[in-house]
C-alpha cells in the first residue's frame, strides 16, 4: 500500500485508490491539452457572433475525441458492447455541466441580441428546458452518434439558436456592436470557455468508472464517493467559518485530504497558513494533479507532445508508458518561431498551423493587409523578392521626393511629387504584400 507523508502524519492509498488516481491524470491531461488547444485557436474568431456561431462544433470535436478515447480505454479492460451513443446518453450525460458554465456567456449574448420580449422568452425557455435534452440540426450529421453527442452535451443550447431565430431590429445597431465587442474581447469570455471545455472533456473520465463498475465484479477503480466529498467539503466549509478550534485545523485538513485529496483550495490554504518549506504538501499536490503554486511558486507542470492532435478529422493517441521526466521537463526558451499574435506556442510547428489558419482567414476575408495583424506577417513578407525590389524602389523614389523639396524651386513640386507617387505605389504595395501571402500559404499549407 502506497503512504504519503506530511507533518508527521501518514496517508495510505490503497491499490484502486492509486488506480484510479493514475487514470485520472490520463484525463486531466487531455482536458488541459483541450483548454490548451481551444485558446491558442482563439485568434481565428474575428466577434462573438462567430464564435458562438462555431463553438457547438468546436465542443463536439473535444467532446467526441474524448469519448473516443473512453470507449477504447473500456475496451482494453474487455468491456466491448458500450456504443459512443450509449455511452453519451447513459454514462456521460449525469456528469456534464456544459449549460452551467456556459450560462454567463449565453445569457449576457442573448440579453445584447434580442430585444426584450424575445429575451424573456428565450429565459422562460431556458427555464422550461433544464435538465433536458435539446435537439436540432447542430451541422455534425455524418459523425457517429453525431446527433445524441450533439445534444447530450447541450452544446448547441442559447447561443447558437439565437444566431438564427433572432428578429431583433437593434441587432446591428451601434450600441449592440459595442455590447459584443466588449463582451468578445473581456479576457473572462475566453477564459470561462477555455475552462468550460477542460470541464466538458476532464467529466468524461467519470462516466468510464461509472461503466467499469457496473460491468466489472469487482474494485478497479476507488474514486471519491458521494458521501465522501459531501464529508470533506462540510469540514473545509467549516474550517474557513472559523468554526473549528485552532488547535485541532491541521488535523482537519489532513481529514479532508484522506477523504477527498481533490479538493483544489485545501491545498492554498494549507501553503497560507502553514507554509510548506519541507515539499511534503507539494509531493502530495503533484501526486494528485493538483494545479497550485506552492511557497516557490513552482508550479505542476504537463507536457504538451504526446496525448492529443486536433484537427478537423479529431484523433486522439495516447502513450501509456509516457515518462515522467518528459511529463514534468521544463517549458524551453522562448523563441520568435515559437510566437504568434503575442502567444508563446509549445513548438515551431504549433505556432506555424496557427499563422497558417490566420493567413488563409485574413486572406478571405477581403481586408487590406493595413487591416490586418501587419506586424504578425513580417517575417513572411521580408523573404519575398518582389516586395523587398518593390520597396527598394519605394525608398529611393521617396528619397529623391524628399530632396526635391529641399532643393527644387519651388519647394512644393517636391511635396506633389511624394503624394502622387505614394497615392499611385501604395495600393501596389498592398497587393505585392497580398500576393507574398498567398505564395506562403501555397508553399506551407499542409492539407
Amino acid at each position: 500500500m502506497k503512504m504519503l507523508n506530511i507533518a508527521s502524519n501518514e496517508i495510505e492509498i490503497t491499490p484502486e485508490a492509486d488506480a484510479y488516481n493514475s487514470f485520472r491524470l490520463k484525463y486531466q491531461k487531455i482536458a488541459e491539452h483541450a483548454k490548451k488547444d481551444f485558446d491558442d485557436e482563439f485568434s481565428i474568431f474575428d466577434d462573438i457572433d462567430q464564435l458562438c456561431y462555431e463553438l457547438p462544433n468546436i465542443t463536439q470535436k473535444y467532446l467526441i475525441g474524448t469519448v473516443d478515447t473512453a470507449i477504447r480505454d473500456l475496451i482494453k479492460l474487455g468491456i466491448t458492447d458500450i456504443s459512443d451513443e450509449l455511452f453519451i446518453s447513459q454514462y456521460v450525460i449525469p456528469h456534464l455541466s456544459w449549460k452551467d458554465d456556459i450560462s454567463e456567456l449565453d445569457d449576457k449574448y442573448m440579453k445584447i441580441i434580442l430585444d426584450s420580449a424575445q429575451y424573456e422568452d428565450y429565459r422562460q425557455s431556458t427555464f422550461d428546458n433544464s435538465g433536458r435534452i435539446m435537439g436540432g440540426g447542430f451541422g455534425v450529421e455524418g459523425v457517429v452518434a453525431g446527433m445524441a453527442i450533439a445534444t447530450a452535451a447541450n452544446l448547441a443550447i442559447g447561443a447558437v439558436s439565437g444566431v438564427f431565430n433572432t428578429a431583433n431590429n437593434n441587432l446591428n445597431s451601434i450600441a449592440a456592436k459595442k455590447l459584443k465587442a466588449d463582451l468578445f474581447i473581456d479576457s473572462q469570455t475566453r477564459a470561462n470557455l477555455a475552462d468550460s471545455i477542460y470541464r466538458l472533456v476532464f467529466q468524461v473520465h467519470l462516466a468510464v468508472v461509472d461503466v467499469i463498475r457496473e460491468k466489472i465484479d469487482h474494485i478497479l477503480y476507488e474514486d471519491v464517493s458521494e458521501l465522501n466529498r459531501s464529508k470533506a467539503n462540510a469540514i473545509f466549509e467549516n474550517i474557513k467559518k472559523d468554526r473549528i478550534p485552532e488547535k485541532d485545523i491541521q488535523k482537519s485538513l489532513l481529514d479532508i485530504i484522506r477523504l477527498n485529496p481533490y479538493i483544489e483550495d485545501l491545498y492554498s490554504f494549507w501553503i497560507d497558513k502553514y507554509g510548506d518549506s519541507d515539499k511534503e504538501l507539494w509531493t502530495i499536490a503533484k501526486y494528485y494533479g493538483i494545479r497550485v503554486v506552492n511557497d516557490s511558486k513552482e508550479e505542476i507542470k504537463t507536457n504538451d507532445s504526446n496525448f492529443i492532435s486536433f484537427d478537423n478529422d479529431v484523433t486522439f493517441t495516447e502513450n501509456d508508458n509516457l515518462d515522467e521526466s518528459e511529463v514534468n521537463k521544463e517549458i524551453l526558451t522562448i523563441d520568435e518561431d515559437r510566437t504568434f499574435d503575442g502567444k508563446v506556442f509549445n513548438t515551431p510547428e504549433e505556432a506555424h498551423n496557427i499563422k497558417v489558419k490566420y493567413v488563409e482567414k485574413f486572406l478571405n476575408s477581403g481586408k487590406k493587409i493595413e487591416d490586418g495583424k501587419a506586424k504578425e506577417f513580417v517575417n513572411i513578407l521580408v523573404n519575398d523578392d518582389n516586395l523587398n525590389i518593390f520597396q527598394g524602389v519605394y525608398g529611393l523614389i521617396m528619397m529623391i521626393s524628399i530632396l526635391l523639396m529641399i532643393f527644387g524651386t519651388p519647394w512644393w513640386h517636391g511635396l506633389v511629387f511624394m503624394i502622387v507617387i505614394g497615392t499611385c505605389l501604395l495600393p501596389y504595395e498592398t497587393s505585392l504584400k497580398r500576393k507574398a501571402l498567398k505564395k506562403w500559404l501555397h508553399e506551407n499549407k499542409t492539407e
